[in-house]
């Protein structure tokens, strides 16, 4: 077993110290390696140091234009409020990888977030027409239809997402609110 794969096993072990080193030990290997960044940044991110997994990120998408790490990126964005870098970067995204569904969904909750229902409805609709089986999504379009006090296509979206998902625990405590 190799370095990146010793570090993918504690990783899923939750052994997150283990993983570190190990990921660092693949870079060391190949520092042009966009998964062992990827990886280090998510390993990051669960060890609450979001700085590191910001630059990881970075580096990821520098690399190969990793859309995993430009998702992920973009979502550590609008949480820390630079919802343009986030923009920026998903739109990025979407010019490179057209047929990204999480791109998309994310583009919209930040049209939801700014009340641009009919902008954010396009981007959450392209990211269902692209991937029907993303969860997330279904939830996403499930609240942007009761903050248009449409109950019934919320709840056929909290339902599909949890048809897809019956462990989403958010789309249950949704349904249950509207029920």
């Amino acid at each position: 077993m190799n370095n990146y794969e010793k570090a993918l096993d504690y990783f899923n072990k939750k052994e997150f110290n283990n993983a570190l080193k190990f990921f660092l030990y693949s870079l060391a290997e190949n520092i042009n390696s966009s998964n062992s960044y990827y990886n280090l940044a998510l390993t990051y991110e669960m060890t609450n140091d979001n700085e590191l997994a910001i630059a990881c990120y970075k580096k990821a998408v520098k690399i190969d234009k990793n859309i995993r790490a430009i998702n992920n990126l973009a979502a550590m964005y609008f949480a820390n409020g630079q919802e343009k870098n986030a923009l920026s970067l998903l739109n990025t995204a979407i010019e490179t990888y057209p047929n990204d569904a999480e791109a998309y969904s994310q583009i919209g909750k930040y049209y939801f977030n700014i009340k641009d229902f009919e902008i954010a409805k396009r981007y959450f609709n392209k990211a269902k027409q692209l991937d029907s089986n993303f969860c997330f999504n279904y939830y996403n379009l499930a609240k942007l239809y009761i903050a248009l006090k449409d109950i019934t296509k919320a709840k056929e979206n909290l339902e599909e997402c949890l048809r897809i998902n019956p462990e989403f625990a958010l789309a249950k405590e949704e349904l249950k609110k509207l029920d």
